[in-house]
């Protein structure tokens, strides 16, 4: 557990950009058609990376 400022700030770079990475595997999955595994499983990969970067976050903030 830290409070520190620039970890926190670290953290919730990641968070957005985790985000980010998200929608644009979820636009990529709805226009892929027949060939969406690929799209789904570069959704379900930034999805971890969210709950990564949130619970870094949690880590970072001292909850």
């Amino acid at each position: 557990m830290t409070t520190n400022p620039d970890d926190f700030a670290r953290a919730i770079d990641l968070q957005h950009a985790a985000e980010q990475a998200y929608r644009q595997a979820r636009a990529a999955r709805d226009t892929a058609g027949a060939q969406r595994e690929p799209a789904a499983a570069m959704q379900a990969a930034a999805a971890r990376a969210y709950v990564d970067a949130a619970r870094a976050r949690e880590r970072a903030i001292g909850i």
